[in-house]
Protein backbone atom coordinates (compact mmCIF):
# COMPACT_ATOMS: atom_id res chain seq x y z
CA UNK A 1 0.00 0.00 0.00
CA UNK A 2 1.54 3.54 -0.91
CA UNK A 3 1.22 5.54 2.09
CA UNK A 4 2.49 8.92 0.66
CA UNK A 5 3.27 9.93 -2.89
CA UNK A 6 6.41 11.89 -3.69
CA UNK A 7 4.56 14.80 -3.37
CA UNK A 8 3.14 14.21 -0.09
CA UNK A 9 6.25 12.91 1.63
CA UNK A 10 8.08 16.41 2.60
CA UNK A 11 4.93 17.21 3.82
CA UNK A 12 4.95 14.34 6.72
CA UNK A 13 8.73 14.36 7.67
CA UNK A 14 8.02 16.41 10.71
CA UNK A 15 5.39 13.50 12.17
CA UNK A 16 6.01 10.81 13.87
CA UNK A 17 4.18 7.29 12.07
CA UNK A 18 3.66 5.62 16.05
CA UNK A 19 0.68 3.91 15.38
CA UNK A 20 1.89 2.37 11.99
CA UNK A 21 2.36 -1.74 12.53
CA UNK A 22 2.50 -2.78 9.08
CA UNK A 23 3.44 -1.94 6.00
CA UNK A 24 2.19 -3.41 2.31
CA UNK A 25 3.40 -2.67 -0.77
CA UNK A 26 2.14 -3.64 -4.33
CA UNK A 27 1.84 -2.13 -7.85
CA UNK A 28 4.79 -1.40 -9.79
CA UNK A 29 7.78 -0.33 -8.03
CA UNK A 30 8.27 3.28 -8.07
CA UNK A 31 11.41 5.04 -8.55
CA UNK A 32 11.89 6.73 -5.14
CA UNK A 33 11.06 3.59 -3.54
CA UNK A 34 14.57 3.17 -1.45
CA UNK A 35 13.89 7.17 -0.39
CA UNK A 36 10.49 6.29 0.57
CA UNK A 37 10.96 3.52 2.37
CA UNK A 38 13.70 4.78 4.71
CA UNK A 39 11.27 7.53 5.48
CA UNK A 40 8.80 5.27 6.61
CA UNK A 41 11.12 2.99 9.18
CA UNK A 42 12.54 5.90 10.36
CA UNK A 43 8.96 7.87 11.44
CA UNK A 44 7.71 4.40 12.45
CA UNK A 45 8.99 3.57 15.74
CA UNK A 46 6.73 0.50 15.89
CA UNK A 47 6.53 -1.00 12.75
CA UNK A 48 7.07 -4.91 13.08
CA UNK A 49 4.96 -6.17 9.74
CA UNK A 50 6.24 -5.81 5.74
CA UNK A 51 3.92 -7.56 3.25
CA UNK A 52 5.63 -7.03 -0.76
CA UNK A 53 6.62 -8.71 -3.52
CA UNK A 54 9.90 -10.23 -4.31
CA UNK A 55 11.08 -7.63 -6.63
CA UNK A 56 9.92 -4.74 -4.44
CA UNK A 57 11.96 -6.80 -1.91
CA UNK A 58 15.19 -7.46 -3.47
CA UNK A 59 15.64 -3.67 -4.51
CA UNK A 60 14.80 -2.95 -0.60
CA UNK A 61 17.88 -5.05 0.10
CA UNK A 62 20.41 -3.24 -1.85
CA UNK A 63 20.35 -0.33 0.44
CA UNK A 64 22.69 -1.34 3.11
CA UNK A 65 21.11 1.66 6.13
CA UNK A 66 17.43 -0.47 5.20
CA UNK A 67 19.15 -3.57 5.67
CA UNK A 68 19.93 -2.69 9.11
CA UNK A 69 16.92 -1.49 9.97
CA UNK A 70 14.69 -4.67 8.97
CA UNK A 71 17.43 -6.30 10.58
CA UNK A 72 16.29 -4.80 14.07
CA UNK A 73 12.57 -3.82 13.45
CA UNK A 74 10.60 -6.46 11.26
CA UNK A 75 9.17 -9.65 13.26
CA UNK A 76 7.18 -11.03 10.73
CA UNK A 77 7.86 -10.69 6.92
CA UNK A 78 5.78 -12.16 3.92
CA UNK A 79 7.13 -12.46 0.31
CA UNK A 80 4.77 -12.06 -1.92
CA UNK A 81 4.42 -12.66 -5.68
CA UNK A 82 5.99 -9.82 -8.13
CA UNK A 83 2.96 -8.16 -9.91
CA UNK A 84 5.02 -6.09 -12.13
CA UNK A 85 4.90 -8.41 -15.25
CA UNK A 86 6.48 -9.85 -17.32
CA UNK A 87 9.25 -10.07 -14.82
CA UNK A 88 12.59 -11.84 -14.41
CA UNK A 89 13.55 -11.05 -10.95
CA UNK A 90 11.74 -14.46 -9.13
CA UNK A 91 12.51 -15.88 -5.96
CA UNK A 92 14.93 -18.68 -5.98
CA UNK A 93 16.51 -20.81 -3.40
CA UNK A 94 19.86 -18.92 -4.15
CA UNK A 95 18.24 -15.24 -2.89
CA UNK A 96 17.44 -17.44 0.34
CA UNK A 97 20.49 -16.71 2.36
CA UNK A 98 20.63 -13.47 1.57
CA UNK A 99 17.47 -12.63 2.91
CA UNK A 100 17.81 -14.48 6.11
CA UNK A 101 21.05 -12.92 6.84
CA UNK A 102 19.32 -9.17 6.76
CA UNK A 103 16.11 -10.59 8.77
CA UNK A 104 17.32 -12.23 11.83
CA UNK A 105 14.32 -10.83 13.81
CA UNK A 106 11.59 -12.31 12.19
CA UNK A 107 9.53 -15.13 13.70
CA UNK A 108 6.96 -15.04 11.28
CA UNK A 109 7.64 -16.13 7.95
CA UNK A 110 5.04 -16.68 4.81
CA UNK A 111 6.55 -17.16 1.38
CA UNK A 112 4.68 -17.59 -1.79
CA UNK A 113 6.68 -20.23 -4.38
CA UNK A 114 3.58 -20.49 -6.76
CA UNK A 115 5.58 -19.73 -9.49
CA UNK A 116 7.29 -22.90 -8.33
CA UNK A 117 5.31 -25.11 -10.57
CA UNK A 118 5.53 -28.62 -10.78
CA UNK A 119 6.50 -28.61 -14.13
CA UNK A 120 8.90 -26.06 -13.51
CA UNK A 121 10.76 -28.83 -11.59
CA UNK A 122 11.64 -31.17 -14.45
CA UNK A 123 15.20 -30.78 -15.06
CA UNK A 124 17.50 -32.81 -16.89
CA UNK A 125 19.64 -35.25 -14.99
CA UNK A 126 22.83 -33.47 -14.70
CA UNK A 127 21.03 -30.38 -12.96
CA UNK A 128 19.13 -32.57 -10.52
CA UNK A 129 20.95 -32.04 -7.05
CA UNK A 130 21.62 -34.79 -4.32
CA UNK A 131 20.57 -33.33 -1.40
CA UNK A 132 21.89 -35.35 1.77
CA UNK A 133 18.40 -35.59 3.73
CA UNK A 134 15.88 -36.56 0.62
CA UNK A 135 18.34 -37.77 -1.84
CA UNK A 136 17.31 -36.24 -5.48
CA UNK A 137 15.55 -33.06 -5.32
CA UNK A 138 14.89 -30.82 -8.59
CA UNK A 139 16.96 -27.12 -7.63
CA UNK A 140 13.98 -25.03 -8.30
CA UNK A 141 11.36 -26.89 -6.59
CA UNK A 142 8.99 -25.67 -3.57
CA UNK A 143 10.78 -28.49 -1.88
CA UNK A 144 13.97 -27.13 -2.51
CA UNK A 145 13.07 -23.65 -1.24
CA UNK A 146 11.22 -25.42 1.88
CA UNK A 147 15.15 -26.94 3.03
CA UNK A 148 17.05 -23.78 2.47
CA UNK A 149 14.45 -22.22 4.20
CA UNK A 150 14.63 -24.48 7.14
CA UNK A 151 18.42 -24.67 7.24
CA UNK A 152 19.06 -20.75 7.09
CA UNK A 153 16.31 -19.48 9.85
CA UNK A 154 17.13 -22.45 11.59
CA UNK A 155 18.96 -19.95 13.98
CA UNK A 156 16.29 -17.39 14.00
CA UNK A 157 14.01 -18.58 16.54
CA UNK A 158 11.64 -18.53 13.96
CA UNK A 159 7.69 -19.76 15.40
CA UNK A 160 5.89 -20.18 12.06
CA UNK A 161 6.38 -20.90 8.27
CA UNK A 162 3.60 -20.83 5.64
CA UNK A 163 4.70 -21.67 1.95
CA UNK A 164 2.18 -21.03 -0.44
CA UNK A 165 3.08 -23.40 -3.81
CA UNK A 166 3.00 -26.37 -5.14
CA UNK A 167 4.50 -30.01 -3.62
CA UNK A 168 4.62 -33.58 -3.79
CA UNK A 169 1.51 -35.46 -2.55
CA UNK A 170 3.39 -36.98 0.07
CA UNK A 171 3.89 -34.18 2.04
CA UNK A 172 0.31 -32.98 1.52
CA UNK A 173 -0.96 -36.16 2.53
CA UNK A 174 1.71 -37.01 5.39
CA UNK A 175 2.91 -33.52 6.12
CA UNK A 176 4.29 -34.05 9.35
CA UNK A 177 5.76 -37.30 9.00
CA UNK A 178 7.39 -36.07 5.84
CA UNK A 179 8.72 -33.18 7.73
CA UNK A 180 9.93 -35.33 10.53
CA UNK A 181 12.12 -37.91 8.08
CA UNK A 182 13.36 -35.05 5.03
CA UNK A 183 14.45 -31.74 7.13
CA UNK A 184 15.73 -30.89 10.20
CA UNK A 185 12.58 -30.21 12.04
CA UNK A 186 13.39 -34.11 13.38
CA UNK A 187 15.65 -32.34 15.80
CA UNK A 188 12.75 -30.17 17.58
CA UNK A 189 8.76 -30.49 18.25
CA UNK A 190 6.53 -29.02 15.68
CA UNK A 191 2.98 -28.77 14.45
CA UNK A 192 2.73 -29.08 10.47
CA UNK A 193 -0.26 -28.92 8.16
CA UNK A 194 -1.15 -28.75 4.42
CA UNK A 195 -4.22 -27.00 3.80
CA UNK A 196 -5.57 -28.34 0.51
CA UNK A 197 -7.92 -25.26 0.38
CA UNK A 198 -5.22 -22.64 0.24
CA UNK A 199 -2.56 -24.54 -1.25
CA UNK A 200 -0.45 -23.47 1.63
CA UNK A 201 1.87 -25.63 3.82
CA UNK A 202 1.93 -24.26 7.39
CA UNK A 203 4.47 -25.43 10.19
CA UNK A 204 4.57 -24.10 14.17
CA UNK A 205 8.05 -24.54 15.97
Amino acid sequence: MRLFSEEQLPLCRSFKLSRLTQVRFHGPIPSDLTHLFSFILNAAPNLFRLDLPFDYLLKLLEDQQICHLLGQRITSLSIKKNETKPSLITLKKLHIPIIASVFCGVRDLFVDLKHLSRDATIVSKENILEDPLIGVVPPFSSESVLLCLLEQFRKHKLIGLIIDGQFLEEIKTNTEQWLRDNTMLCQQKFKAVFSSESNQLLIWM
